[in-house]
């Protein structure tokens, strides 16, 4: 068994983790000490991992990545759970995002995106393309989606970056910590009084549908409910934003790309799988070993922590051959940027709804749209498991 000499929790890793995940596929299996953890890089072999829930639990997902901070450990989690539980679970779950629901909110999507870009142009000078843009629509649409109070968006915005720092714990100070826990009082005081009040007045909104979800008699309680109600919170909002950032900076990067997808609109769709798959927002996937398992000819014990790469596996050149060129024409088909598996992102459709829907308005509206800061200098989110940028500034 190899053990990794890179570690997961510096700055060099998280900043541009693709030449350690070079690293990572060279072995089967990578010990990586700082986290306890085994590592899985190569395509195959979590393609595999994943679609073997009985050996590969992901019952600990939570308590892995989050630590203490799970806002709700007392809960049936859709995260922490193995089929048949999670299998029925999520049919409760998806009762919230029918696809005649998704359809609705294109509109709005689409309205949101031309207001905060009138207000991007409005004085012709740079902006701030991730925090004053591709930030700003997930936040509304989740707080459409939740029934949620819009004006307490930067609250949102900071729960959901600080519950998902915490899985960077291991390398925080007591400050830090203690910021992370405000953040998971917060968001859990704040919706377990929202679903109060949908329980007494029922609207056109998700929780309301999660309310009112019966699968062969099986309904969500109030605290499963509030467990959803934060996954939705922190998927919606960092992940959408990061893969709406994430394109930009990618096709700024290759502008031929750029100039392809500007004047193709039918390409869009495909080039948001394709930057899924370069750029994922969500980099790894938390595990637990059932029992002795081999991978590669490697032995990982029962009870074992294992980290899913997605992001080495979508720049695996064994699936996609030359992975570090975005190429918006590529088949996408297979990539991880969701998961694979019995636990696909359940909020893929609104993710690639949004990412779709704001770049046709950036397309037609700001065709020009190009960097006003050095492309090296643009600095990413200290993670190992999350790609998203600090700050993204843009001319047009």
């Amino acid at each position: 068994m190899k053990t990794a000499t890179f570690n997961p929790l510096d700055l060099e890793y998280q900043v541009n983790p693709f030449p350690f995940y070079e690293q990572l596929r060279e072995e089967s299996v990578v010990w990586v000490e700082p986290l306890n953890a085994y590592f899985v890089g190569r395509y195959d072999d979590i393609y595999d991992i994943v679609r073997k829930p009985e050996i590969f639990s992901h019952r600990r997902f939570e308590e892995l990545s989050k630590g203490e901070f799970n806002p709700v450990p007392d809960a049936r989690s859709l995260l922490s759970s193995d089929p048949p539980g999670h299998t029925h679970m999520r049919k409760l779950a998806a009762t919230g995002f029918k696809p005649s629901r998704l359809k609705q909110l294109e509109g709005f999507v689409a309205e949101l995106s031309q207001s905060y870009l009138d207000g991007c142009i409005a004085n012709g000078q740079p902006f701030d393309f991730q925090g004053d843009f591709a930030d700003r629509i997930p936040i509304d649409m989740i707080s459409k989606l939740l029934g949620a109070d819009k004006t307490r968006h930067e609250d949102f915005k900071r729960w959901a970056n600080e519950i998902l720092s915490a899985g960077q714990r291991a390398s925080m100070n007591v400050q830090q910590l203690a910021r992370i826990q405000e953040s998971v009082d917060g968001a859990r005081d704040y919706f377990t009084a929202l679903i109060a009040e949908k329980r007494d007045a029922r609207g056109d909104d998700i929780l309301s549908a999660f309310l009112d979800a019966e699968v062969d008699g099986d309904v969500l309680t109030e605290r499963e409910i509030l467990g959803l109600a934060i996954l939705l919170l922190i998927g919606g909002v960092e992940s959408t934003a990061h893969l709406i950032g994430n394109t930009m900076f990618a096709l700024w990067k290759f502008p031929e790309q750029y100039e392809l997808a500007k004047s193709n609109p039918d390409l869009i769709p495909n080039m948001i799988e394709e930057s899924l798959r370069f750029d994922s927002p969500v980099q790894t996937g938390f595990l637990t070993t059932n029992i002795d398992v081999e991978i590669g000819g490697m032995v990982i014990p029962a009870e074992s922590a294992v980290v899913a790469v997605w992001g080495a596996a979508n720049h695996d050149p064994e699936k996609f051959p030359d992975p570090g060129k975005f190429d918006i024409t590529r088949d996408t088909r297979g990539h991880m940027a969701f998961g694979q598996g019995p636990h696909f992102c359940l909020g893929s459709g609104l993710a690639r709804l949004e990412a779709k829907t704001v770049f046709n308005q950036l397309f037609e509206r700001v065709p020009n749209l190009r960097p006003a800061m050095p492309l090296e200098q643009v600095q990413q989110i200290p993670s190992y498991w999350v790609r998203g940028l600090i700050e993204l500034t843009a001319a047009y």
